[in-house]
């Protein structure tokens, strides 16, 4: 009896020993964790210079981020410093197959804790008022013209 009790004793350190070294190991591989959007994010923001100029021109990030990021889409706050100060970078992407090649695009990416927030996105070309009433005026003949599938299996 007492050597099963040392064996089982033996077994258990063994089992804890185990045990340990993986949630090691776990986390581990989840500080050194920093997923592709995650790369991409930091690597904008590295190459703005906005952000070399509030931030700095040697940026570093923490490696405690958080968020989340799965095979498809991503939404992330990175925390991000330089010789000019602290900032947070806020980014979200979605990941879309663009003939046949899996693509991340930035939906995105913003800086907050800077003395002003800012968007490290290109500006959004705006159309004229023009085109813009033009556009609505034929949605509204489009729409008119040819009634929702809905509405016509009600009227039939």
């Amino acid at each position: 009896k007492t050597r099963n009790m040392a064996a089982t004793a033996t077994l258990m350190r063994g089992a804890g020993a185990a045990a340990s070294a993986f949630c090691g190991y776990k986390i581990v591989e989840l500080l050194l964790d920093f997923p592709e959007p995650c790369q991409m994010f930091l690597a904008r923001a590295r190459e703005h210079e906005e952000i070399q100029q509030r931030v700095g021109t040697s940026l570093q990030r923490s490696w405690l981020w958080s968020g989340t990021v799965t095979d498809s889409r991503a939404s992330v706050q990175i925390p991000i410093w330089g010789e000019h100060g602290r900032a947070t970078l806020v980014g979200k992407a979605v990941k879309t197959d663009d003939n046949g090649e899996r693509r991340w695009h930035v939906l995105i990416l913003d800086v907050e804790g800077t003395d002003k927030p800012m968007s490290l996105l290109p500006p959004t070309p705006r159309a004229p008022p023009e085109k813009i009433a033009a556009a609505a005026r034929f949605h509204r003949q489009l729409n008119a013209a040819a009634p929702m599938a809905g509405e016509q299996a009600r009227a039939g």
